[in-house]
């Protein structure tokens, strides 16, 4: 039902699309993957953070999801690439990925909705939420290696002096933190984003009920993936579905050991003290 969507969130690179592709995988959910319309006005709200107070706001998010849902399918191909790259993996040829007639839930894959809960709530006050977290190590490895998030953390960074602060996509807290901020090196600045949205993610924990939110470690999502993806559908209130988690790869994760330099793996461990706290140290 489209009054009950789910909202897969969390940090870059820590396991969205894979949880994307699961969810995709079940013949009774329509997954949007990086949706265009929807994970670009995920990625504003994200840094915008004046627009959560702005009444249109919802509405306006109302309107792209019920739209980008809504879509038949054959208008597929108007889908993101993720998307069709998911298709072709389940069927071998692009075709459309799912029939109306049987679909029960409605998810999107928008991963800075992790800093934008509050204001996805009012819109969806029955939505659930799926975060799935990920070794800080391990993530701030593939930032480091994915062209766009070092750009976006470098040259292209959305926020500046006349920015609504605090501004936890990037873990900055104040126009003075901004200004020293613009001086730290690329994994210092990474750390303190994947801490901020770390620290969003137990917030939400904590503050709403067990049926609304549910918290999954990329490393017990690999190791132990039939586990994982049963405890996935139990929470949804679907059917478990075995072939959903068949791309799983168990050995991707702690290639942070043979990237990453000492100076490198300090600066990170110092400024992601969340590391210790869920007992990656």
């Amino acid at each position: 039902m489209i009054e009950r969507p789910i909202f897969i969130v969390g940090c870059s690179r820590s396991g969205t699309c894979l949880l994307g592709e699961i969810l995709k995988k079940h013949t009774e959910v329509h997954c949007l993957i990086e949706y265009p319309t929807t994970f670009k006005y995920a990625q504003y709200l994200s840094v915008h953070r004046e627009a959560h107070q702005l009444p249109e706001t919802i509405s306006h998010l109302q309107k792209i999801y019920m739209k980008a849902w809504g879509r038949t399918w054959r208008k597929c191909q108007q889908c993101s690439s993720g998307c069709q790259k998911i298709q072709y993996r389940k069927h071998s040829i692009l075709k459309p990925c799912y029939d109306p007639s049987k679909i029960k839930r409605y998810a999107d894959k928008s991963h800075p909705h992790i800093v934008n809960v509050d204001v996805v709530r009012k819109t969806f006050p029955q939505a659930q939420f799926i975060h799935i977290y990920r070794d800080a190590r391990d993530v701030i490895t593939s930032m480091l290696r994915y062209d766009r998030l070092v750009r976006r953390f470098s040259t292209k960074v959305k926020i500046n002096d006349a920015s609504v602060w605090p501004q936890p996509w990037y873990g900055v807290r104040d126009q003075n933190h901004y200004r020293e901020w613009q001086k730290w090196s690329l994994e210092k600045k990474m750390a303190h984003a994947w801490e901020a949205r770390i620290q969003e993610g137990r917030k939400q924990s904590a503050a709403l009920p067990s049926w609304q939110w549910l918290d999954i470690r990329y490393e017990d999502l690999l190791a132990n993936p039939s586990e994982n993806v049963q405890k996935i559908f139990a929470f949804l209130e679907l059917s478990y579905c075995m072939t959903t988690h068949s791309h799983l790869y168990s050995k991707n994760s702690k290639k942070w050991e043979t990237f990453l330099q000492p100076q490198q793996l300090a600066e990170i461990i110092e400024n992601a003290p969340s590391l210790k706290v869920l007992g990656y140290l």
